[in-house]
């Protein structure tokens, strides 16, 4: 896959917005991220063939993975070791929605 192309700077902004949301989102409940996921979604076709293609895959992914894991850890909360999770979970979304702003910055893929 080559990523040759350039990207339109509308697509670059709405990333940078995108990174924004994921890291507000402990603050409003998980709800930033849930419009963050959703611009991704939308804008992921707009940026094929461009390095900000691999922003919102990155982006896309962290989402759902850390969705699944702070479920499961939810529901493994009654047995305590859910609790773990939950922490892992919020410390992966976190981790990759700021090593991916970092890439986004430096214009590279994450």
């Amino acid at each position: 896959m080559s990523l040759t192309l350039p990207p339109r700077e509308e697509d670059a902004t709405l990333a940078h917005v995108v990174y924004g949301l994921f890291i507000a989102a402990p603050l409003v409940a998980g709800l930033a991220a849930v419009v963050g996921v959703i611009i991704a979604h939308i804008k992921r076709n707009d940026a094929r063939g461009t390095w900000l293609e691999a922003h919102y895959a990155w982006q896309i992914a962290s989402f759902w993975w850390s969705l699944l894991m702070f479920s499961v850890g939810l529901v493994l909360t009654v047995v305590k070791i859910g609790w773990l999770l939950l922490i892992f979970a919020a410390l992966f979304f976190l981790y990759r929605a700021i090593a991916g702003w970092i890439a986004l910055s430096r214009r590279t893929a994450p």
